[in-house]
This record gives structure tokens, C-alpha cells and sequence, in this order.
């Protein structure tokens, strides 16, 4: 665990939380390919319903954006789990200095993308995967079925409300 990821996240305003997971996610994606965060996917996770809807949202779908609170929390809850990961801590602290000295130039909305979130829970929910960021190279094992169950309900539930308005 990486007490001073955890004090950054901490710190972090709801808009900041949103920007910060938008740019940690374009670090680790530009490290790590699509095809291999789902290739890793432990086959016990697709009995985890939502899950299995976020890997198949169709690209309409994915472009939408959530509504801001329901970003905020999604952020905060994804920083939160890298926070506590003791491979991708480091990242968040590394990443967080250069999100400071570009942020101002990055992001003007305060909302996630469908496709985004999915994207980093089925990161979260790969069994191993490499991949660098920065100078940084990483090894990544799965989070919990748990985890990723509770972040996969949550940003499902979300998404179940802008499609179906129910």
C-alpha cells in the first residue's frame, strides 16, 4: 500500500479525482494494450454479470458520458483500489507530478466516458499483465473477485440508468 498515493487521492477535489483518473488511464493504456487487459481476465470473473456487460458495450455505449457525481465516485473508487495495490501506487505517484505540470492543458470536462470505465475495470480485473509507464515497468496481478464485482456493479448500475432510465 502507498500511503502517499493514498494522500494525494485524499486531497483530490471531485473534478481532480475525475481528471487524474482520465490521465493515469491514458498512462497505463499507452503501456498496456485493450486485446491484453481482456485476454487476462480470470475465467472466474465472467460469472460477474456486470463485468461481462462493460467488456461488451457496444461503441455508441461507450462514448456516452456518465453524469459527474456518478464520475466522481467512480474515479475516486478506482484511485482508491490502485492507491492500496502495491504495484500501481508507485504509478499513481509517479503520474501524479507529471499530472501536475500538464493538467492545466489536459481535460475540461468533469465527466467519464462508458468506454473509459470499462476499460480501466477490466484493467483492474486482469490476472497479470505488463506494462510501462514512464520510466516504471509494472506487473500487475488481479484484485479481487470482490473488488471487482463492487466496481463493476457500481459503474454498471450507472450505466443501467443512462440506457434504460430506469
Amino acid at each position: 500500500m502507498s500511503k502517499n498515493a493514498l494522500e494525494i487521492i485524499d486531497n483530490l477535489s471531485g473534478l481532480d479525482a475525475v481528471r487524474f483518473v482520465q490521465f493515469l488511464g491514458g498512462e497505463i493504456f499507452e503501456g498496456v494494450s485493450g486485446k491484453e487487459v481482456i485476454a487476462n481476465i480470470p475465467a472466474s470473473f465472467h460469472s460477474i454479470p456486470e463485468l461481462e456487460k462493460l467488456e461488451k458495450l457496444e461503441s455508441d455505449q461507450k462514448k456516452m458520458d456518465l453524469p459527474p457525481q456518478e464520475s466522481i465516485q467512480i474515479a475516486r473508487d478506482l484511485l482508491g483500489y490502485f492507491a492500496q495495490d502495491a504495484t500501481l501506487g508507485p504509478i499513481i505517484e509517479m503520474s501524479w507530478e507529471k499530472y501536475r505540470n500538464e493538467s492545466d492543458e489536459l481535460f475540461v470536462g468533469a465527466a467519464l466516458a462508458c468506454g473509459f470505465v470499462a476499460s480501466m475495470i477490466l484493467f483492474t480485473a486482469t490476472t497479470e499483465i505488463e506494462g510501462k509507464v514512464g520510466n516504471i515497468k509494472f506487473k500487475k496481478t488481479a484484485a479481487s473477485k470482490e473488488i471487482v464485482e463492487a466496481l463493476a456493479k457500481a459503474a454498471f448500475d450507472s450505466l443501467r440508468q443512462m440506457f434504460t432510465g430506469s
